[in-house]
């Protein structure tokens, strides 16, 4: 049959077929594993699903072509993509000892001499991005006895280790070219030196010695290797979710068996019985009881309909207990929970962009459309609580209530009055009482179950570059574009975050390293002129590439833009010129202007090589070997032109007549694919080529390509440059940040001594030292002894700043230190100086806090033998920074006033010694007593997770004790038709405001009459099992600490009567009603379903009555959507009615300005 197909229709047209096919039952996130497509297929499916979906946010777009960006560099000459090992068995083969190193050490190749330099980001230092990382993570792992101890891994990284809590961390698989995109890391719980790692193409690698060495344990598995699991009662059972099946290991990894075939990336558990498992896919749920050998497929007979990527969450908290959450395409589809392992699940709660609950969104209130799902999902349960579950995709959101309800505790832009983890969570981990998450901007952890959130990622060069820029002025300024993590600029030591979103290519101008170019997706453009520290955005001449090329004549600093055609700046981005008329009608992938004659100009699109050598008044084309990845003119003859191709045959081409015709000069060059080349302007004519793995060079007087790898990481390199004034060769990775070493051939420089050598902050344990800069330093190299010694002990080194803090000392000991600095990979001489530890002292003991009252305590402490004075300051305890009191007090009894009544507070006092020596500190609490005026039992509550439950039908007393308080309560409508509320504000000793929220913090209905009379809302609404939050605050910081006022939460089967002095809002006969957003602030949104077509009038009326607009308005049958303009209207409530002889709509909205 599938022959009579091909006879009758083609194979082009049998391709449409399995196109169309394809395209109904696959969406785009499955479809970037697809190996068996080519590119060009891919991208016409692609087309498809984006012509039908959109390309807004939300829609996996951007993450597609972030894929479609790499992967063009790993494919053959006829568009399928290479085996996963094609690379990396090529450099091999071009090294003199052809050996698989299975270790992470060098692989100790014949190789040019001379060290890189690691230059970062090693942090993130936000001036004006808005996403600010380190870069990506896709798994973490924590020691499951010492949470110091955590692995990540990286795409493009490799794998990492701290043991330090993330306050340093270390790479381990740098030198293995097929260790570097990793996707999955475990720790055996039994032995948690074995540690095991996947990679995003089939590789499966186990440790046995915490990561020290690592060897390849897979067999079969293919694909994305999402999970790798480790069986707690038995090591030697391992599981791997692999793209093509589970596979079961009875011999820790030694021999694999696939025991279900189909793509899965989920495994877990079930706590106290690992007999039987979980597992889950993009279509299927699992579950296995007899340890991993035979698996049953849940349907809808249990309650789950597999529609989606689904992830699994336990808790030994609730053995019983499975969560699964499901997606619906990108968005949130369905939470499940199951209370008999597995058996049967119940929905808990079903995903709506109108309902608020599309918690795979970029809203934190779980409203509008959109979502990454395919890319970015995590799911865990707390270990010690199971009603505990974090979800996140964009945002993190958590759930004390089993899934019930979902409160957002992070937030996606920074900064933010939530709590920041970068977009696009990969991976979340509880270990003890730390919750963790692993995003595309690193490692965020939380200790107060997510209320505040810390980011242990400092150390990771995990960054993914696209391009670089240097100053010609400053060889230690740079500027940088990475994937996800946005545009960053290194100034002599110090790395800012000055864009956000992808980074791509950038310029500096030649004559002022403070002004700069940047770049995000296809050529949107902004500017800085002051180095980074702030940005305007400038007009995009036209759409670009994905990365779109940038260029500049450096003797004069015009610029120079790829987008759809050239264009050209003479005054730095403020407007842009199209020098290439119609000749050029694409978007281009590269472009170069010739150093020495700006009228040679080249640019390239795919196989076509657009030239001009008149400035752009004419042009030509040339079609060469391959698609051009790069293209370098020679420094002295505009004529002489090389380019890096999309290819393992043609890598580097030659023309030496401005384009017309090349010669292939790969030679003996690896054969991987080229991504990026640059020429030195010096005698021999330095070339430079950077590869999927590996950087080469040839020259006027060398033999054929050299490798000058050496200890760089075994990662792409996407861009290289050359920084003249320092003599540096500069390289952007793609996943180990930007590195530097010294020019082949270039005059050795002198590095000069640090000069000027300090010590301070002297204490007992500890010192600081710092020395002045050397000019043309990259780094420097710290060292330290005790005195006497014969061998020092290196404290730093690849340091870029010109201090560092030594710890750890003996007190009353003399130590030796001495500095150096390293210039191009060449190490100074040593500058060497001296100094004492201190003498230390005891810390304060006997700590007492007494005669507290509502606003003053008295804190005391027994005298310390030596002291010279003591340190006292104070804090509340849920506070993260602390308040010096006394800096030097030399009684040992302090009064604290001015507190807050009913507060927590810690304080803490620490003994001044000899010398500025200093003990550590000691410390104690009290809480400030609680006004008794005013019987306030519900604080504190002073914020909507502080909400205290109370009971509709009965009244409560609160107060309002400072300006800064505000009261938050909170209320359950049930099951039943008790559904109208009426919350009464009374008995006011102060001008208070009250507002209603519901369960997603929406605010639906407010009070806010003026002065001391009854506050009354009315909500008549028609749902069920809902919670309701109350705020009572004081206008204007309005407080009376002596009073408090009454508060009343009614429900009634029937509406209320709308009266004098209340804010009424309700439902409508109408299905599905929503008012969005609410408040607003310019246009709001009204969306409806009606059953039948009719007219209807809309009245907008204020909240006393008044009449705001009429007018007649068209409903259509189904869905119906309502724009109103609110710009004119001044701040406050109003009501939206909507009324026919079929519809009633009656909405409360509230306008801010």
């Amino acid at each position: 049959m599938l022959t009579l197909i091909l006879r009758r229709i083609g194979v082009v047209g049998f391709f449409v077929l399995i196109v169309t096919s394809l395209f109904a039952q696959t969406d785009i996130f499955s479809l970037m594993e697809r190996r068996d497509l080519s590119i060009q297929q891919i991208q016409q499916l692609a087309k498809k699903y984006f012509d039908s979906t959109g390309t807004e946010r939300g829609t996996g777009y951007k993450q597609y072509q972030r894929w479609l960006y790499e992967v063009q560099f790993h494919t053959d000459e006829k568009g399928f993509r290479l085996a996963p090992e094609h690379d990396w068995i090529a450099y091999k083969s071009f090294q003199t000892k052809d050996t698989l190193v299975a270790t992470n050490a060098n692989l100790n190749l014949p190789v040019a001499s001379g060290p890189w330099v690691e230059k970062g980001p090693f942090n993130w230092n936000r001036t004006g991005g808005w996403n600010p990382g380190v870069g990506r993570i896709t798994a973490l792992a924590v020691h499951p006895t010492d949470t110091n101890i955590i692995y990540i891994t990286s795409p493009g990284g490799g794998v990492w280790k701290t043991v330090t809590g993330g306050n340093s961390w270390a790479p381990l698989t740098d030198f293995n070219g097929l260790w570097m995109n990793m996707y999955s890391v475990t720790i055996d719980p039994n032995n948690p030196e074995t540690v095991y790692a996947g990679s995003n193409a089939n590789v499966v690698i186990k440790s046995l010695d915490g990561g020290a060495t690592w060897a390849p344990i897979n067999t079969g598995m293919t694909g994305i290797i999402r999970k790798i699991v480790v069986d707690p009662a038995n090591s030697n059972n391992v599981f791997v979710c692999a793209a093509n099946g589970i596979w079961r290991s009875t011999n820790g990894g030694g021999a694999w068996t696939r025991t279900y075939t189909g793509t899965l990336e989920d495994l877990e558990f079930k706590p106290g019985n690992s007999s039987i498992i979980y597992a889950a896919g993009s279509t299927v749920v699992l579950r296995s009881n007899d340890a991993g050998i035979t698996w049953t497929t849940l349907s809808t007979a249990q309650g789950i309909t597999a529609s989606g990527r689904s992830l699994i969450a336990v808790s030994p908290a609730s053995p019983d207990r499975v969560y699964i959450a499901q997606a619906n395409g990108n968005e949130f589809g369905k939470l499940y929970i199951s209370h008999d392992a597995g058996l049967t699940f119940t929905t808990v709660i079903e995903g709506s962009s109108t309902g608020c609950t599309n918690f795979f969104g970029y809203e934190t209130t779980g409203c509008g459309i959109g979502g990454q799902a395919g890319y970015d999902m995590a799911l865990v349960a707390n270990p010690s609580n199971a009603n505990e579950i974090y979800l996140a995709g964009i945002i993190v959101f958590k759930s004390t209530d089993a899934g019930k309800t979902f409160a957002p505790v992070t937030a996606w832009s920074y900064p933010n009055s939530i709590g920041y983890n970068h977009a696009d969570v990969h991976a979340m981990e509880w270990a003890r009482s730390t919750v963790y998450s692993g995003s595309d901007g690193g490692i965020f952890k939380s200790v107060d179950a997510g209320d505040n959130w810390i980011d242990p990622s400092a150390g990771l060069g995990i960054r993914q570059f696209y391009r670089i820029a240097n100053s010609k002025t400053d060889a230690q300024i740079f500027t940088g574009g990475a994937q996800d993590n946005g545009s960053s600029v290194f100034n002599n030591g110090v790395w800012s975050d000055w864009l956000g979103a992808d980074g791509m290519d950038g310029l500096i101008h030649p004559s002022n390293a403070n002004l700069m170019l940047g770049t995000s997706q296809n050529g949107t453009i902004y500017r800085s002129s002051n180095g980074g520290l702030s940005y305007t955005t400038l007009n995009r001449p036209s759409t670009g590439e994905w990365v779109t090329p940038l260029d500049m004549d450096e003797a004069t600093g015009t610029m120079y833009g790829g987008w759809t055609g050239i264009f050209k700046s003479t005054n730095n981005g403020d407007t842009w010129t199209k020098i290439s008329g119609s000749a050029i009608n694409t978007s281009l992938t590269a472009m170069a202007i010739a150093p020495s004659n700006p009228n040679y100009m080249y640019a390239s699109k795919g196989t076509t090589l657009f030239r001009t050598t008149d400035g752009g008044t004419t042009w030509a084309t040339t079609t060469v070997a391959a698609a051009i990845n790069d293209i370098a003119v020679s420094p002295v003859d505009p004529a002489k032109v090389y380019v890096a191709c999309n290819s393992t045959f043609s890598r580097v081409l030659l023309s030496t007549n401005a384009g017309a015709s090349f010669t292939n000069v790969s030679d003996n060059l690896p054969s991987v694919i080229a991504r990026t080349i640059v020429i030195d302007d010096n005698a021999d004519e330095t070339v430079y080529v950077g590869m999927n793995i590996g950087i080469f060079y040839r020259s006027n007087t060398s033999n054929g390509w050299v490798d000058v790898t050496n200890n760089l990481p075994l990662v792409a390199i996407n861009d290289i440059k050359i920084q003249k004034q320092g003599q540096l060769l500069r390289i952007a990775s793609y996943g180990r940040g930007v590195w530097e070493r010294q020019l082949i051939g270039a005059t050795t420089q002198s590095c000069g001594t640090p000069a000027n050598l300090a010590v301070t902050a002297v204490t007992a344990t500890s010192a600081t030292v710092s020395w002045d800069a050397v000019s043309g330093a990259s780094s420097y190299t710290v060292e330290y002894q005790v005195a006497g010694a014969t061998s020092w002990t290196v404290i730093a080194s690849n340091l870029t700043a010109t201090s560092v803090n030594m710890t750890n000392l003996q007190e009353a000991t003399n130590y030796n230190w001495r500095v150096a600095a390293v210039c191009a990979g060449t190490t100074g001489a040593y500058s060497t100086s001296q100094f004492q530890s201190l003498v230390g002292c005891n810390a304060p003991t006997g700590l007492n806090s007494s005669n507290i009252t509502t606003v003053a305590a008295s804190i005391s402490w027994s005298a310390v033998t030596g002291a010279q004075s003591y340190e006292v300051s104070f804090k509340e305890t849920a506070a993260s920074s602390w308040t010096v009191l006394n800096a030097a007090a030399t009684t040992t009894t302090v009064t604290l006033s001015g507190v807050a009544p009913a507060t927590a507070y810690s304080w803490r006092v620490k003994t001044n010694c000899n010398a500025g020596a200093a003990s550590i500190y000691s410390e104690a609490q009290f809480t400030t007593a609680t006004p008794v005026v005013c019987n306030d039992i519900y604080e504190p509550n002073n914020s909507s997770k502080q909400a205290k439950l109370i009971t509709p039908g009965t009244a409560i007393n609160a107060g309002i004790s400072i300006s800064t308080d505000e009261d938050w309560f909170k209320f359950t409508v049930g099951n039943n038709n008790l559904t109208n509320i009426r919350v009464t504000l009374s008995q006011l000793p102060a001008d208070y405001d009250v507002y209603l929220f519901d369960r997603n913090y929406r605010m639906v209905a407010a009070s806010n009459n003026t002065g001391t009379g009854n506050d009354v809302i009315i909500f008549n609404t028609t749902a069920k099992r809902a919670t309701y939050y109350v705020q009572v605050i004081g206008k204007n910081g309005s407080y009376n600490a002596a009073s408090c006022y009454n508060l009343l939460a009614e429900l009634s089967e029937n509406a209320w009567a709308p009266q004098l002095g209340a804010m009424m809002a309700s439902d409508e006969t109408a299905t599905g009603t929503t008012v969005y957003p609410n408040p607003a602030s310019k246009h709001m949104s009204v969306r409806f379903e009606s059953t039948i077509e009719e007219k209807a009038t809309l009245k907008i009326t204020s909240a006393t009555g008044t009449v705001i607009s009429l007018k007649p308005v068209q409903i259509f049958k189904g869905q119906n959507q309502q724009m109103v303009d609110v710009s004119k209207l001044a701040a406050g409530v109003y009501f939206i009615q909507m009324q026919s002889s079929h519809l009633q709509i009656n909405k409360q909205f509230v306008v801010v300005h």
